[in-house]
């Protein structure tokens, strides 16, 4: 083989490494990465994507399953992670913000019920006093680093206490913040998994009121990964079926008609909201 010939043979090696690589990628060879702090609603958002995809799978459509990286990540950390492509989807609250830095899988997988929330709060500390958004904006609020929830709190005027997920029981926990608003369901399970480790005494659910907000919630891809559009298809058609089926979903089942026997407090979204 003269020096041309080897040259060609190099070039073509190349070209077929490459292409494979490529078809690799695109076969569901390299997985989806995504983050899970390993609470109720993150659990769920997994398991509704694994199923999302293996149901792909079964149509010819490889995108490998779900590579989990656990850990206490705060939310501006994990969509810088996605920015540089070290995750592959991140699980949020939609905004229109976040909709101009990524592409978003537009269903909605709690159906708008993440939007309403009730305070954990001390143990026999209720919020009996409040009675309106002004009552409100007088209770110190634990909210975490880069949630929506956050932005919308401050945008109402509300006093927000900042802190990382499990930082934000403790810091409720010593009096330093009045409530930690919760999901419902978030809520109920959060409470019974400290009862479980004796901690009986540290938080009471207050039902009072609730606080409601329009929420979207759902996942997030790096801006113009194809493959948002190709899972949503899937992710709409079982969401309903994975809910139900879930803890969380029966919880809310139960605890939905409860919550709206009692005084709601709505609150604005910012302009640049989503949905």
């Amino acid at each position: 083989m003269n020096n041309l010939q080897h040259k060609t043979h190099n070039q073509f090696v190349t070209t077929i490494l490459i292409t494979l690589c490529l078809f690799w990628a695109n076969t569901g060879l390299a997985d989806i990465r995504m983050v899970s702090r390993g609470d109720a609603t993150a659990n769920y958002a997994e398991e509704l994507l694994r199923e999302a995809l293996r149901l792909a799978a079964l149509d010819g459509i490889d995108y490998g399953t779900v590579t989990k990286l656990s850990g206490q990540f705060e939310a501006t950390t994990t969509r810088e992670m996605l920015e540089r492509g070290d995750l592959d989807v991140v699980v949020t609250m939609h905004s229109g913000e976040l909709d101009k830095r990524f592409t978003r899988i537009k269903t909605d997988i709690y159906s708008g019920m993440l939007g309403y929330r009730v305070c954990l709060t001390p143990r026999d500390k209720p919020l009996t006093h409040v009675k309106s958004i002004a009552d409100l904006r007088s209770v110190k609020i634990a909210s975490g680093r880069g949630w929506r929830d956050t932005e919308i709190l401050t945008h109402n005027g509300m006093t927000v206490v900042l802190g990382g997920y499990k930082e934000l029981f403790k810091i409720t926990e010593a009096g330093l913040a009045d409530c930690y608003l919760r999901g419902v369901h978030e809520a109920v399970l959060e409470q019974a998994q400290f009862m479980r480790n004796s901690y009986t005494d540290v938080y009471d659910i207050d039902y009072s009121f609730y606080v409601h907000y329009p929420s979207s919630f759902g996942f997030y891809m790096k801006k113009g990964d194809e493959r948002a559009v190709v899972l949503n298809r899937y992710i709409s058609k079982i969401r309903d079926s994975v809910l139900l089926k879930t803890r969380q979903g029966k919880i809310m089942s139960r605890e939905l008609p409860k919550i709206h026997k009692m005084r709601e407090l709505r609150l604005e979204l910012p302009p640049e909201a989503g949905e």
